[in-house]
């Protein structure tokens, strides 16, 4: 009986997991196309922005995300940019401190990369 409910319980856990990656959009695919970097290069926007947040340089990667605006489709564009402030509230305090990111700072990042501009 104990095999049966736990098979039962992960079957269920499975289909839970799954239906929340389709509501919070987990499995969106989102291509950057190619973008430009620091030398005027072009470069995979994907890759680059891996490099990007793996240096810690978020500044360049808040320009980048900031450039799909017009690109994305509206829910794309929004959980990049929710991807990338779960990102940085997510790193260590040493990280935090070292780039100079308070919880603050995080926010009104966030809240200028949902603004809508032109």
């Amino acid at each position: 009986m104990v095999f049966n409910s736990d098979w039962l319980l992960n079957q269920i856990r499975g289909t839970a997991n799954t239906i929340g990656k389709v509501f919070r959009l987990e499995t969106i695919n989102i291509d950057l196309g190619m973008v430009e970097d620091k030398e005027g290069k072009a470069v995979n926007g994907n890759d680059y922005l891996d490099f990007l947040l793996a240096k810690e340089d978020f500044d360049r990667a808040a320009a980048v995300i900031g450039g799909q605006l017009k690109r994305l489709s509206p829910h794309q564009y929004k959980f990049l940019v929710d991807t990338f402030i779960d990102h940085l509230k997510t790193l260590d305090a040493e990280s935090l401190e070292r780039n100079h990111l308070t919880l603050d700072k995080i926010e009104k990042l966030h809240e200028d990369l949902k603004e809508f501009k032109w």
